[in-house]
């Protein structure tokens, strides 16, 4: 009876239904697609931060892929260490989109073929932000206005107390340069002195004081000059009268003194005063407190 039994088993078999063989199939294929899969990711990190992977090769001259500008993951390698027969990659990446990423598609051979050996090193980029997040910038309600005070109060008050003498030394340094820079006045000349004196005469204003002080300037200047200190005060006078530089002066001045003013303005001819006064320009104001000449009045005449 047993083996009776025995030999129906393989007919059974045989005469199973054909969706029942289908079915067998089909639970076959997807055990191998479930074993197929790729692995789950190891590491797991938000977009825009370094993730960090071990990754063992037995090329020991991998390479990063170059980045661009379109490049969905940068990756670098930090540093290598034997182990073994391989070589263990400390591998860092920045994910710039979020998704999955296979780190070796992101490596090279020396040679530039794409890593197609070892273990695959998945990792995961997850957004920073939720799905929906609109972007939208809120202000922030009850945000009191910086106080300024405490290390950066002491910073502009240093600041201050740096820039005082600094700008005192340029202060300085621009007034020098424009007291340099005005020419000085120039120093009073003979002719200075002797204009108004002369400007006097020539209206008929000049009085007896102001006559012999004018007299006593023309005579010192040009005794000392022409060496007529050993002559009388007379000829010394007779002498000027005679000379080209001495004489034009004091022969207008003889005549504005000794014409009344209405006849010396109706007949005179127009004088260049600056003319007159051009040989005493050069010479330096005389202080007749210390000269001794003799007080003689051009109007009166020279006293022998």
């Amino acid at each position: 009876m047993n083996s009776t039994r025995l030999r129906r088993a393989p007919n059974a078999v045989r005469g199973l239904p054909r969706v029942v063989w289908l079915s067998l199939i089909l639970c076959v294929a997807l055990t191998a697609f479930a074993f197929a899969a790729p692995p789950e990711p190891i590491n797991q990190t938000p977009v825009g931060l370094e993730g960090k992977v071990l990754f063992r090769s037995t090329d020991p001259a991998l390479r990063p892929l170059p980045v661009g500008d379109k490049s969905e993951l940068t990756l670098r390698i930090a540093g290598t260490a034997p182990d073994g027969p391989a070589t263990l990659y400390d591998l860092r990446y920045i994910a710039a989109v979020p998704g999955d990423f296979d780190l070796r598609a992101f490596l090279r051979h020396a040679e530039g073929s794409p890593v197609t050996d070892g273990q695959a090193v998945m990792v995961r980029s997850v957004p920073s932000l939720p799905l929906d997040a609109s972007g939208d910038l809120f202000p922030i309600g009850g945000a009191a206005p910086p106080r300024i005070g405490g290390y950066r109060l002491a910073l502009i008050a240093l600041g201050v107390l740096w820039l005082i003498p600094l700008a005192w030394a340029l202060v300085n340094r621009l007034r020098r340069r424009a007291e340099v820079a005005a020419p000085p006045p120039a120093p009073p000349t003979l002719a200075d002195q002797l204009r108004p004196l002369v400007e006097a005469a020539m209206s008929g204003a000049l009085g007896p004081q102001d006559q012999a002080r004018l007299e006593r300037l023309l005579v010192t200047h040009w005794r000392g000059r022409l060496h007529l200190l050993a002559r009388s005060h007379g000829e010394s006078l007779h002498a000027l009268r005679h000379h080209d530089q001495a004489g034009p002066l004091l022969a207008h001045l003889e005549g504005w003194l000794h014409r009344p003013a209405s006849t010396t303005r109706a007949t005179s001819e127009p004088i260049d005063l600056n003319t007159l006064l051009a040989p005493y320009r050069t010479a330096a104001p005389i202080d007749l407190a210390q000269s001794n000449g003799a007080a003689s009045s051009i109007s009166g005449g020279a006293r022998p």
